[in-house]
Order: structure tokens, then sequence, then C-alpha cells
């Protein structure tokens, strides 16, 4: 995997297609939203870039996820995403092309 440190490098990956993982399809807009849904529930939230971190905040259903700034990875088909700021667990999303 290739550490993503630029929002534009970001954007030109992700705009246009659906992050797919089991139970799990986010769209990320250049407007800095997130929608889609994960195990039947409704995903919305926001997102910026600081400081080559993909920073977020996400509302799962009722439940508020709160702010978490991650590490992205890309290698190709998958984009990385590991929480606390590059520390945490990670998750592995498909790239679909919308």
């Amino acid at each position: 995997f290739d550490k993503i440190s630029d929002k534009d490098v970001f954007l030109e990956i992700v705009e246009g297609t659906t992050l797919v993982r089991p139970l799990i399809k986010l769209v990320v807009q250049n407007d800095g939203s997130i929608s889609g849904k994960a195990a039947f529930l409704s995903v919305n939230g926001n997102w910026f870039w600081d400081n080559e971190l993909f920073c977020r905040t996400l509302i799962w259903g009722e439940r508020n996820l709160g702010p978490n700034c991650q590490l992205v990875q890309h290698n190709g088909k998958i984009v990385r995403f590991t929480a606390d700021e590059g520390t945490g667990a990670f998750a592995d999303f498909r790239i679909e092309k919308n």
C-alpha cells in the first residue's frame, strides 16, 4: 500500500466511486460529505483533509461515531483507512466505479 498524503490525490482515487466492504457502501464526495449504508442503517457525515490525514465525523443510524483522523493508503483496487492517525484498526474498501 502507498500512503496518500494529499487531498487532491485522494479525490482522484475516490471521486465517482463507491467504497465497498461487507455490509458497507460509502460515497465520499468532493464537497466534504459522506453518505451511504452500513449494516442496513444510513451513514452520513463530513470530511476534510488535515496534515496528510483524512478527518471525518460520521452518524451511523442514530449513533454519532464522532470525529477521527485517519491514515489513508491505496494499492490500486483497495483504499485502506487506519483510524487514530494510523495507530488504530484499519478498514479496507474496494473501489467500485459509479
